[in-house]
């Protein structure tokens, strides 16, 4: 019975690691400049460094250093 839990509650984190990732990337297509991005980057903060969430947004940063 725990492990079964443990098994639904980590599926329900890894869904919303992959939403708040999604969430992150459509906020960073709306950012309209330089430091808009940066500011983006440092509201998300550590939440950008757990895996699921850096998968999906790492594609960004290359956009970033292409603006600068």
């Amino acid at each position: 019975e725990f492990v079964d839990d443990i098994a639904h509650f980590h599926d329900i984190i890894d869904d919303l690691d992959r939403r708040i990732g999604r969430i992150a990337n459509q906020a960073f297509a709306d950012c309209n400049g330089l430091e808009a991005m940066f500011k983006l980057i440092n509201i998300f903060g550590s939440l950008l460094d757990r895996p699921k969430i850096h998968h999906v947004f790492a594609h960004n940063y290359s956009i970033l250093i292409q603006q600068v």
